[in-house]
């Protein structure tokens, strides 16, 4: 996992993929899906819009040297 948030290509396709695939689980789920199929969109959603905001808080950015 600690692989996953040092490549920055890596982690951003991951939670755009995940943002991305929770929008038509959380549709299906709410019309007529069964309602574990809106839960695991609503977490998925979650989990793909926290990805980046802990990816600055658990490895921030090295400084460039001047």
């Amino acid at each position: 996992m600690q692989r996953l948030f040092k490549n920055r290509v890596v982690y951003l396709s991951v939670s755009l993929l995940l943002l991305l695939g929770s929008f038509p689980l959380i549709s299906i789920g709410t019309t007529y899906g069964p309602s574990f199929v809106w839960w695991l969109g609503l977490v998925a959603l979650l989990i793909g819009a926290m990805i980046p905001p802990a990816q600055r808080l658990f490895f921030p950015p090295k400084e460039k040297p001047e």
